[in-house]
């Protein structure tokens, strides 16, 4: 029981983060404003292109930055969304200081 509850958890957390990144590469890509988000309370790397960004750009000028690299490469970053110029990867984390519903 305890592995299935695990497994539950597990996708609903995936779930929110990949909702949570697909949302904020959104809003900024729509006020172009290129910051970490000050509410989120998790791993996280952002990524600006010039053109329209992709994951397959995004994670290449992430891998060679030592930093965001470390993080890819612990799995602390889970999912990857990107809306026009922006980019954003995340893992398990926090909205606000509280965490995310069904967390």
């Amino acid at each position: 029981m305890r592995f299935v509850t695990a497994l539950v958890l597990s996708l609903v957390c995936s779930v929110c983060s990949a909702q949570s990144a697909h949302d904020y590469a959104a809003e900024m890509n729509r006020t172009r404003v290129f910051r970490h988000d000050p509410n989120w309370r998790g791993a996280e790397v952002i990524y600006m292109s010039s053109g329209v960004a992709t994951e397959q750009s995004a994670r290449r000028w992430w891998m060679n930055s030592p930093a965001h690299r470390r993080l890819l490469q612990s799995g602390s970053i889970t999912e990857i969304a990107c809306v026009g110029n922006y980019c954003v990867g995340r893992g398990q984390g926090f909205i606000g200081g509280r965490k995310r519903r069904g967390w």
